[in-house]
């Protein structure tokens, strides 16, 4: 969540309110005792200390409601019954909401070296944006299973056999840019309503 909301702010703009409307929005797709880990961790912690800092805080938020995203794509059914285009745009954006992965993250995804098991998926991303050392990495990111098949990013996976993992809709040997990627995730995720409240 740090890493999606921090890349927001950085190359999006995104303001405080922004951020703080995203944060809540994808919490809610957690259980209460994984908030409350999300809640204790120290980058998570540092992240918002930093930007409550650097901002003037409103009292007036937008609440987003993810219901109808998440409507539309239970109403999509099985994945056996999509086509591709719709497989693809599911996979992108539960990728990027469940596994709070940047475009260019999703983009990078070495699908050879997924794990796929009952309870969790294990991605690993080649060279993403942060270094160490102003080295390379690969970043591991492994999300668990939910309690609704219909909104979990790898029910198929296995029966993909290519090395990227999302590929172009029209053209499957060909892989698609994390711009592509970006527009699958913002063609459910536009969706989402918004209404103002006072806090």
């Amino acid at each position: 969540m740090v890493n999606y909301l921090a890349y927001g702010h950085v190359h999006h703009k995104w303001s405080y309110n922004t951020i703080m409307q995203y944060k809540q929005a994808i919490s809610k797709l957690y259980t209460k005792e994984q908030r409350a880990l999300i809640a204790n961790n120290d980058s998570y912690i540092n992240c918002f200390a930093a930007l409550k800092n650097g901002a003037v805080l409103s009292f007036d938020f937008l609440v987003i409601n993810l219901q109808p995203t998440i409507d539309f794509v239970l109403g999509l059914g099985e994945n056996q019954s999509m086509n591709l285009l719709q497989l693809t745009q599911k996979l992108c954006f539960l990728l990027g909401i469940t596994g709070f992965l940047r475009h260019s993250d999703i983009e990078r995804i070495d699908d050879s070296k997924t794990m796929l098991t009952a309870e969790s998926l294990r991605l690993v991303i080649l060279a993403p944006k942060e270094k160490r050392a102003g080295r390379p990495i690969e970043k591991v990111v492994v999300i668990s299973n939910y309690s609704s098949p219909l909104l979990c990013p790898h029910a198929r996976l296995l029966q993909f056999t290519y090395t990227a993992l999302v590929r172009n809709s029209t053209d499957t040997n060909r892989c698609i840019g994390s711009k592509r990627i970006s527009k699958h995730i913002r063609s459910i995720l536009s969706l989402a309503t918004t209404t103002a409240t006072t806090s």
